[in-house]
């Protein structure tokens, strides 16, 4: 028995010193909808919703009469980056320092439909959409742009994408 303590005591005690992790799939999500993301992604092969056909149009087919809507919010934080102050000699540059990006919570929307209209085929709809971290930097990042025009405030990335799928299965 105390052979197994000793083990027990060690692995108490790494699980204690552990620090928590946090990532995202970036652009990529791990699913679209709400079952989807909650599955991590494994409703490509275990369809629940009306969603399925945007991962795996022949989901469909197990799905049954149904429509889903729900939107998730998405929170990233401390988005941004660290200028230097080694830009050439003349050149346009951003003052050195850290920067962080403004935006920080994005709606994610996603509706799903689906009918059988025979016993052995499925018609849908699956619109989802796939998109956040956007940046947006104020004028004062860019107050050392020496030509007029190469950058407006505010500035950033504002990139998104709405999936529309319209699907049969049988």
């Amino acid at each position: 028995m105390q052979k197994h303590s000793g083990i027990f005591a060690c692995l108490l005690t790494a699980g204690l010193l552990t620090q928590s992790a946090f990532a995202t799939n970036g652009y990529s999500p791990t699913g679209f909808g709400t079952i989807n993301k909650g599955l991590a992604g494994a409703g490509v092969a275990l369809p629940q919703d009306s969603m399925a056909a945007a991962t795996n149009p022949a989901g469909m087919a197990v799905v049954g009469h149904r429509w889903d809507a729900g939107a998730a919010l998405f929170s990233p934080s401390k988005r941004g980056y660290t200028a230097d102050d080694n830009a050439s000699p003349g050149a346009p540059f951003v003052t050195a320092g850290d920067y962080i990006s403004d935006n920080d919570l994005f709606l994610i929307p996603h509706f799903g439909w689906n009918r059988q209209p025979t016993e052995t085929s499925t018609l849908g709809v699956s619109v989802g959409g796939n998109g956040g971290m956007n940046t947006e930097y104020d004028s004062a990042v860019f107050a050392n742009f020496a030509a007029p025009g190469v950058a407006t405030a505010p500035t950033g990335v504002d990139f998104s994408q709405l999936f529309v799928g319209i699907t049969y299965a049988q």
